[in-house]
């Protein structure tokens, strides 16, 4: 197999005539569908076949659109939608006081990974922590009253 990083495809030869013969990656599929890659997966679990894509060969799922027809998937992306439009954002929790946040850095082959303590009021609004700088992260460290470090993770409820 010739290199495809070589040809600017960014996709292996096998990628490209699976393209070819129909089967669509999550994302590809949940534009023709109108739903996220994560609805896809989660509806249909693990693709037909995998392919080696980007830089770094990830080993991307392809879903054959033949396959998916047969399975009953657009009932169940009717499904996903309806339960959407009954889902409610939680509401809006604050934390007043200091907490420390990631801060990464580096390349992707050599992440660095530093901890900057901030303090304010820290707004969770749905899967996010708003920082006071207005900045949004997943996750805060706060220490508790015994002094150790507890993650409050904006996306658990």
């Amino acid at each position: 197999m010739a290199s495809y990083l070589a040809r600017n495809q960014g996709k292996s030869d096998r990628a490209l005539e699976a393209e070819g013969q129909g089967f669509l990656t999550a994302t590809a599929l949940g534009r023709r569908l109108g739903v996220s890659a994560a609805a896809i997966r989660a509806v249909l679990g693990k693709g037909a076949e995998w392919h080696h894509t980007g830089k770094f060969f990830n080993k991307t799922d392809y879903y054959c659109i033949a396959q998916i027809t047969d399975n009953g998937l657009r009932e169940a992306i009717r499904r996903i939608k309806a339960m959407r439009a009954f889902d409610h954002p939680a509401p809006d929790e604050t934390y007043e006081g200091e907490a420390e946040v990631e801060r990464w850095s580096g390349t992707k082959r050599h992440p660095v990974l530093k901890f900057e303590k901030l303090s304010g009021a820290f707004v969770r609004r749905g899967a996010w922590w708003v920082l006071p700088n207005g900045e949004k992260k997943a996750k805060i460290y706060v220490r508790s009253a015994d002094g150790h470090q507890v993650v409050r993770d904006a996306r658990v409820k």
